[in-house]
């Protein structure tokens, strides 16, 4: 908007933008020219639908399937947002008696005197969570019980347990539940796969996270194209114990205590390290003039998919039939990629794709985030663009400015590490990464 031209007389704005008014005005503040802001009648075009993803279930977010930001109901009249229902339901209108048990602050409605109630959690949610925390209270009482036993070996009585500790127990175990409750990349792929769902973009806040998530993926899809080749789907059996589990006491007589309700529960560690925070990768800037030219964006038409030859190593056509077969697209797309790839490898050798990117390109998986080369990028993006690319890992950069129409977004984390530590996205934010889902004359 800075860098317009004076005779510029329309200004295209998204309409994910949250203060457009503000913004007219500062426009005709500065230019001296009276500035009307037009604002498109109706919905989206292609409204959206907020689900909610764990190990068990992939249900819709709210009580209201049709409810939401962007959905065809809109927030049921919150706001303005919407038609309310006939007549409105609102909660926090009449007295609600006291449940007993522990609802922990972070799982309580957020304004119940005016939500309407189509905006609750869904039934099927609702139900899975008090299933958790029921489960937590009983392990909680456990503790507490063992914790006051008089053991005949020539202990003495525990001291008891006070609430507020039995308040940090059950967050703590809330928390892990929580962690152990996030569905696997691959298994979420497979669901969103399966209810034809694909394209989709992965939002996560972490560059390493992005690479993490999308290394993962591609080995996961080649062990389970083994598996099923194999015959054998089975999981291997553990033989680590599990952590967490009660100390010994002198005569062998298992005995709680405190000290083992610590955080130190089973974690996948692939999922702990899509979470960690890293600087990111360097990348070369003195080559980047002669790759943001418009070469790159004319590659669509540059070549076609016989320029991919059959018989070299990774691009062999055994190769591509593999890939095929084990990723996310068909043979004909995964040559189109390949062809594209190694075009681009020919033309740019000192910044040519590593084999475990490429990889990860013929299986249909992509990363795209500020540490890789804006020519890695924008070739991901044209992928992506062309339905060449079925799933990519992005951090919210990817969410302002960038064609990359998609069918689906997942946001992995409800928080991001700022400068002052972790905080909770803001509202803008998340409407900003939802708004990418749907694909205007196509979904």
């Amino acid at each position: 908007v800075i860098f317009n031209p004076p005779h510029c007389q329309i200004v295209g704005l998204s309409a994910t933008l949250p203060n457009a008014r503000r913004l007219c005005a500062w426009m005709e503040s500065v230019t001296g020219r009276k500035s009307v802001l037009i604002e498109a009648g109706g919905k989206r075009p292609v409204p959206t639908f907020y689900l909610f993803a764990t190990k068990r279930h992939m249900a819709p977010l709210f009580r209201d399937e049709s409810a939401g930001p962007g959905s065809p109901r809109g927030l049921l009249g919150l706001r303005g947002d919407g038609e309310a229902a006939n007549p409105p339901l609102l909660k926090g209108n009449k007295k609600k008696k006291k449940k007993k048990g522990f609802v922990p602050s972070q799982l309580q409605g957020i304004g119940q005197n005016v939500m309407p109630s189509g905006l609750d959690l869904h039934p099927t949610l609702q139900t899975a969570q008090e299933r958790q925390m029921a489960s937590i209270e009983r392990r909680v009482q456990r503790i507490v019980e063992r914790e006051s036993y008089d053991d005949y070996d020539g202990y003495k009585k525990g001291s008891a347990i006070s609430p507020r500790e039995q308040r940090r127990m059950r967050e703590s175990m809330l928390k892990a539940e929580l962690r152990k409750s996030v569905p696997s990349i691959h298994s979420l792929v497979s669901r969103l796969e399966s209810k034809n769902l694909l394209p989709a973009i992965f939002f996560i806040f972490s560059r390493a996270g992005c690479d993490s998530a999308a290394e993962m993926m591609c080995e996961s899809l080649k062990t389970k194209a083994e598996e099923l080749a194999s015959g054998s789907s089975r999981r291997p059996v553990r033989s680590s114990k599990r952590k967490g589990k009660m100390l010994k006491g002198k005569g062998g007589r298992g005995r709680g205590r405190r000290q083992s309700n610590n955080n130190a529960w089973d974690l996948n560690e692939d999922e702990l390290s899509m979470i960690q925070d890293d600087e990111g990768r360097n990348f070369r800037s003195d080559l980047l003039d002669k790759l943001l030219s418009d070469e790159l964006d004319s590659l669509d038409e540059a070549y076609s998919v016989e320029d991919a030859d059959e018989g070299d190593g990774m691009f062999s056509d055994a190769q591509l039939q593999y890939y095929s077969e084990v990723g996310l697209l068909s043979y004909g797309e995964t040559k189109e990629v390949a062809s594209r790839v190694k075009h681009f490898n020919t033309m740019n050798p000192d910044i040519a794709f590593e084999d475990g990117v490429i990889e990860r390109l013929l299986c249909g998986l992509g990363s795209h985030h500020a540490g890789i080369l804006p020519a890695h990028k924008a070739f991901v993006e044209t992928l992506f663009r062309l339905e060449l690319m079925r799933a990519v890992f992005a951090t919210e950069t990817l969410a302002a400015g960038i064609n990359m129409p998609a069918r689906t977004t997942v946001i992995c984390s409800m928080a991001k590490r700022s400068d002052v530590g972790m905080e909770l996205l803001e509202t803008s934010n998340m409407l900003q990464m939802a708004g990418r889902a749907g694909r205007r004359g196509m979904d």
